[in-house]
């Protein structure tokens, strides 16, 4: 009886045993697991926060871009304005100093002088428009119709001092009449663009 005891006392010692040692590799392989799985977690965390900074980053370089093509739209439409107010400016005093001569052009005495005026004349109108054209990198949108009309008022300026000049040199009354109709005409587009320059600003 006795040693039925022991025996069986034995066997449950070594059946604990057993278990315990079965056990333990479970247990080890489980705490690994959960902290494999920590781990992996903050991991996932770390990406989203590093994912987040960049998503900023990059909504702030694509803001930092729509605001530099605005600036430089802006800084165009500023050099295009300076460089337009400046042709204006410059056949507004081609036409003042044609006014100067234009008595002794209608008189029509065909002097070498006044020959030569409406030649300088002539050649400050075209160095004008040159200067306006070299001095415009790109025409924006907004001064597209600015830029058709400085063309137009270029075009026709010529054509009004070459009738003047050609009518004084040739003593042709009707040419010198024909020249000073269109330059009186260019004149009236001229202040009426100006006026418009002046409401817009006002406006603004």
């Amino acid at each position: 009886m006795k040693k039925s005891l022991l025996l069986l006392i034995s066997g449950s010692l070594l059946l604990t045993a057993c278990r315990s040692q079965d056990l333990a590799p479970i247990e080890e392989k489980t705490t690994k697991l959960r902290e494999s799985n920590h781990k992996t977690k903050l991991k996932i965390q770390e990406l989203k926060t590093d994912i987040s900074d960049k998503k900023e980053r990059l909504h702030g370089l694509e803001m930092d871009m729509e605001n530099g093509k605005q600036a430089k739209q802006n800084q165009k439409h500023s050099d295009y304005l300076e460089a337009s107010a400046k042709y204006y400016e410059d056949i507004t005093h081609i036409i003042e100093e044609y006014a100067k001569i234009d008595e002794e052009v209608t008189e029509n005495k065909g002097e070498d002088e006044i020959n030569e005026q409406l030649d300088e004349l002539q050649e400050k109108a075209s160095t004008a428009y040159d200067d306006y054209k070299s001095n415009i990198e790109e025409v924006s949108k907004i001064s597209k119709d600015d830029d058709k009309q400085i063309k137009s008022i270029n075009k026709n300026l010529d054509k009004a001092l070459t009738e003047i000049k050609d009518g004084y040199r040739d003593k042709d009354d009707k040419k010198i009449t024909k020249g000073r109709q269109k330059l009186r005409e260019i004149t009236y587009v001229n202040q009426e663009t100006e006026s418009n320059d002046s409401e817009t600003t006002s406006q603004e």
